[in-house]
C-alpha cells in the first residue's frame, strides 16, 4: 500500500518547498536588485577606503566540473564573509579602528538597505504582493531602531560574556595573579564556552535580526531572542533547511555564473581587437561590470532566502503560520477609493484608482 500524507503534512510541504524555492526568483526583481547594488555599492565604497586593496584574493579557477562547483561555492562562501568578516577580525583584534568603522558601516547599510528587502521579501512571500519600494524604505526608516539595535544588543553582549576572559588574559600576565588564575581555570573555561556559543548564534543567525524587525516588528531585545532561539531549537529541522538552501544557491550561482561566463565571451569575441586603446579599455570595463551583476544577485539572494528561512523557523519553533506578518497602518497610505455601478451591478473602482489600490 502506498504511504499518503495527511493534509496537514502534505501542506506543510508544500509551504517549505515554496519558501525554499521562492526566493530564487525573488532575487531577481528589479526592486531587489536595485536595493542590492545600493548595499554592494556602499560596502565596496567603504572598504575600498579601509582595506588595503594591494593584497587581493586569488580567484578560483573553474577547471572540469568539480572546479566549476567548487568556483560557485567560493562565491557563496565571498559572499557570507564579505558580512561577518569586520566583526571576526574586531574580535581578534586585528586593525581596531578599521575593522570598527567597517562593522559600523555594515549595521548601517545592512540594517536599513537589507531591511527594505527584506521587507519587500516577507511581503511577498506571506501575501504574495508587490510591494512598494518607497513603502518599503519608509518602513524601514519609521522602525529603524529595530533594525539597527539588534546587532547593537548583540555586540555589547558579546563584549559583556568577553570581558572575564579579557581579565583572565591580563591576570595570565602578572605573577603573583598568575597562580591565583591556574586554579580558576575550570570557571574560566565555562565562561569560553559561553562565549564560544553565543558566538556561534550570532554568526550564524544574525540576518534572523533584520528578519524579525522585517516581519514582526520586533524590537532589538526581542530579535536577539529569536537568533538563540531560531538557531538552537529543533536544530536537525535547521539543518535540512541550511542543507537545501545550500543546493539551490550553489545551482543559482552556478548557472548566473554560467550565463554571465557566455554574456562575456561572445562580448570579447563581438570585440576583437581594436586599435583603439581607450574603447578596449571601455569595453572591458562594461564586460568586468557584468561579473559584478552576479554578486548583486547573490546578495540579494542571500536576503531573500534568509526571508524564507526566517519564516520556516517561525513556524517551527513559535508555531506561527507562514502567511502572518505585520502590517503597518502607516506604509500603505491612501484614500478609500470611489466606487460606481458596473456593467454586471457589481460595483466597481472609477478609473486609475484600481491600478492605485
Amino acid at each position: 500500500m502506498q504511504a499518503k500524507l495527511n493534509p496537514t503534512n502534505r501542506f506543510e510541504l508544500q509551504d517549505t518547498l515554496h519558501l525554499l524555492t521562492k526566493p530564487l526568483a525573488l532575487a531577481m526583481r528589479g526592486r531587489v536588485m536595485l536595493l542590492a547594488v545600493v548595499g554592494v555599492l556602499a560596502i565596496w565604497a567603504a572598504d575600498r577606503l579601509l582595506v588595503d586593496q594591494s593584497a587581493g584574493v586569488v580567484p578560483l579557477e573553474a577547471t572540469g566540473v568539480a572546479g566549476w562547483w567548487a568556483a560557485c561555492w567560493g562565491q557563496l562562501q565571498g559572499i557570507w564573509l564579505g558580512f561577518v568578516d569586520p566583526f571576526v577580525q574586531l574580535v581578534r583584534g586585528e586593525h581596531l579602528l578599521a575593522s570598527a568603522v567597517r562593522c559600523l558601516v555594515r549595521v548601517l547599510v545592512w540594517g536599513l538597505v537589507g531591511g527594505a528587502i527584506a521587507r519587500l521579501s516577507v511581503l511577498h512571500l506571506t501575501r504574495h504582493e508587490e510591494p512598494n519600494l518607497v513603502a518599503s524604505l519608509r518602513y524601514v526608516w519609521s522602525h529603524k531602531s529595530h533594525f539597527l539595535g539588534g546587532p547593537v544588543v548583540m555586540l555589547v553582549g558579546l563584549a559583556i560574556v568577553a570581558l572575564p576572559l579579557g581579565a583572565a588574559k591580563l591576570a595570565m600576565q602578572v605573577t603573583w595573579l598568575a597562580p591565583v588564575a591556574a586554579v580558576l581555570w575550570p570557571l574560566v573555561l565555562v565562561v569560553a564556552m559561553v562565549a564560544t556559543v553565543y558566538a556561534f548564534g550570532a554568526l550564524l543567525g544574525w540576518p534572523i535580526m533584520v528578519m524579525a524587525a522585517a516581519a514582526d516588528q520586533s524590537d532589538s531585545f526581542d530579535a536577539v531572542s529569536r537568533v538563540y532561539a531560531y538557531v538552537f531549537q529543533k536544530p536537525l529541522r535547521l539543518v535540512g533547511y541550511l542543507a537545501a538552501m545550500l543546493v539551490l544557491g550553489t545551482s543559482a550561482a552556478a548557472v548566473s555564473q554560467l550565463l554571465a561566463t557566455t554574456v562575456v565571451a561572445v562580448g570579447e569575441a563581438t570585440a576583437g581587437e581594436t586599435p583603439s586603446t581607450w574603447a578596449a579599455e571601455t569595453t572591458s570595463w562594461w564586460m568586468g561590470l557584468v561579473g559584478s551583476v552576479v554578486t548583486v544577485y547573490l546578495t540579494s539572494l542571500f536576503w531573500t532566502t534568509s526571508a524564507g528561512l526566517y519564516l520556516l523557523r517561525r513556524r517551527d519553533v513559535d508555531c506561527m503560520p507562514t502567511d502572518e506578518v505585520y502590517i503597518d497602518p502607516a506604509e500603505f497610505r491612501g484614500t478609500i477609493p470611489t466606487l460606481q455601478p458596473g456593467e454586471t451591478g457589481v460595483p466597481e473602482i472609477v478609473g486609475n484608482q484600481a491600478d492605485a489600490a
